[in-house]
């Protein structure tokens, strides 16, 4: 029996950012444990920026575009595309899903999703087919099964902590405002002691100025390049970063995060997040903020690991690939056949 295909259309860079590929990746792996042919559609400047994307085979997107072949799954992960170029696969598979967080043009997709706290189907309902199954909230986030089998025994830990000593700090794939190093500036300022682990992206365009400030401070700070993420944010107590795709990660592990909005396409989740307190701060002068790292308040910090971690159970990626299987009960064969 051959196996089924699923194809992936997104694109990550250096100014791009990871997240379009690390939400395929998740979706990738899933259904690669359950049998499935998993190819990307991406440009090569992708596969440069995320080591991880060579396991899987990579198609010039324009070549896909102009001569597509037969496939039962298309996943876009893309701005830049909607109805359109959703339409012009129809012929060539059974399931379309759209993955987006903007909510700003019409889809040809059979599933859309949009993990981003505070959206709802009534976002998406006018611009996808009636039929279309409407995923949002992070419910469905896509969360990598380290997390999930870090889940119980990240929750645990953080019952018993009495003080923030080790921190997790990452802005994504590349930090082009340099926030790792502003965030390094203010804990020396507030004079944090603690431990601390900083992640850089694969592009890791300031790393000079990040370690040699570093070597300014007293702090044991180690840093990371493609490590494991989930052990990394179980054993920190605090976390500053981006309401990025990560952000549902560390809200599954129950790890209170200061949250920097440092792209356009952040505002509506960090808004959403600021409004319902699930957030703190917004800028690097939150750490400053009483109750964590000066004055730690135990009842300020089991509040807001309990808030955070109550919104994602990890499991959203398995309720998603059943959905896919749903679907393509649906359809036994290609909606038609094209010669």
């Amino acid at each position: 029996m051959e196996k089924p295909i699923a194809v992936f259309r997104f694109y990550a860079s250096h100014w791009r950012g990871a997240g379009h590929a690390i939400r395929c990746l998740t979706i990738a792996k899933a259904l690669q444990k359950q049998g499935w042919d998993c190819q990307f559609a991406t440009e090569e400047e992708s596969y440069d920026f995320i080591p991880s994307l060579k396991d899987y085979k990579r198609h010039d997107p324009e070549q896909f575009y102009a001569g597509p072949f037969y496939h039962d799954l298309l996943v876009v992960d893309n701005y830049e595309y909607g109805y359109e170029y959703e339409h012009h696969f129809r012929p060539f598979n059974k399931v379309i899903m759209a993955i987006d967080d903007l909510a700003d043009r019409k889809h040809d997709c059979d599933i859309i999703l949009d993990q981003a706290y505070g959206r709802t189907p009534a976002d998406y309902k006018k611009d996808v087919p009636d039929n279309c199954d409407i995923l949002t909230g992070p419910s469905y986030a896509l969360m990598r099964d380290e997390f999930i089998n870090h889940r119980s025994q990240s929750l645990e830990r953080r019952k018993s902590v009495k003080k923030i000593e080790r921190i997790f700090i990452n802005f994504g794939g590349n930090d082009q405002k340099n926030m790792i190093l502003e965030t390094l500036k203010k804990l020396s300022e507030i004079g944090y002691s603690g431990a601390i682990d900083v992640v850089f992206g694969v592009i890791a365009q300031h790393r000079e100025s990040v370690e040699a400030f570093a070597e300014t401070m007293p702090n044991e700070i180690a840093f990371h390049t493609n490590p494991d993420m989930a052990s990394l944010m179980a054993q920190a107590d605090f976390a500053v970063g981006a309401p990025g795709v990560s952000a549902w990660e560390r809200f599954c592990l129950g790890l209170p995060t200061v949250l920097i909005p440092t792209a356009d396409n952040q505002n509506f989740t960090y808004k959403a997040l600021l409004k319902d307190g699930l957030a703190l701060g917004g800028t690097i002068n939150s750490l400053s903020q009483k109750g964590l790292l000066i004055n730690f308040d135990a009842n300020f910090y089991q509040a807001c690991v309990k808030a955070c971690s109550a919104q994602t159970d990890g499991q959203g990626i398995h309720k998603i690939i059943n959905i896919i299987k749903d679907r393509l009960d649906e359809h036994n064969g290609l909606r038609k056949k094209v010669s």
